[in-house]
């Protein structure tokens, strides 16, 4: 990948490299560090799975018609990843132009013109550069979804930057306060009826602030540096 994926080609052009290396960072990095003997990743075991298996009483598999099987599927997978890389980099244009626009900030809360990836790595260190704790988007069901930011943790895994409050979680409809029509359980994301970006910028930053006096009482006389 190094020597010849300078050469690839997605619609009628070669790739740049910034699309290059999201191939390489999401796929590529993660084969080799299997081969090197760490960590797993789920591409690398369901091409495993086309080693030929011969049990007792079954028919010998062949080794070169799996190999076959299994470079087909590898090639499937390369092409969707390079797709993939364009649609990032798409995305990740748009993100850079609305979080530019200072109609769409305000106190740590973004709205977009469209539904974005904010788990994106590259998206995340942006946003938490710019101190933005909750980003809305248009919901393909109505209205928009307010997603939080989350924040890496150093043994692995992530935790949302502005947690909601505890008794929104998993309710609906009358249960949660005016414009919000849904919370998730898990404290990531929640939806409100709000008709446009305007009016998504409004009740998020309503929704910004109630969380963080919740957050406050939860952590103390600290609260105030921490946020």
């Amino acid at each position: 990948y190094r020597d010849f994926s300078k050469y690839l080609i997605i619609d009628d052009r070669l790739m740049t490299k910034d699309e290059r290396d999201v191939v390489e960072q999401r796929l590529v990095q993660k084969i080799d560090a299997v081969d090197n003997g760490i960590g797993r990743n789920d591409y690398s075991a369901m091409v495993g799975l086309l080693n030929p298996i011969n049990r007792d009483g079954k028919p010998e598999e062949n080794e070169n018609e799996m190999f076959e099987r299994a470079l087909v599927f590898a090639s499937d997978v390369l092409d969707r990843f390079m797709e993939k890389s364009v649609e990032i980099g798409r995305q990740f244009g748009v993100f850079k132009e609305n979080l530019a626009t200072k109609a769409n900030v305000r106190d740590g809360v973004l709205v977009l013109s469209e539904y974005l990836n904010i788990a994106e790595p590259n998206v995340r260190d942006i946003l938490l550069e710019n101190n933005i704790d909750l980003v809305a988007y248009p919901s393909n069901r109505g209205g928009y979804n307010v997603q939080q930011v989350s924040m890496p943790l150093e043994e692995g895994g992530s935790v949302g930057k502005l947690p909601f409050p505890k008794e929104w979680l998993g309710k609906g409809g009358d249960e949660l306060p005016e414009h919000i029509t849904f919370c998730h359980a898990g404290n990531w994301l929640l939806s409100i009826d709000a008709t446009n970006r305007r009016e998504a910028l409004d009740m998020a930053c309503k929704i910004a602030n109630i969380s963080r006096e919740e957050l406050k009482k939860d952590i103390g006389r600290e609260a105030e540096e921490v946020l």
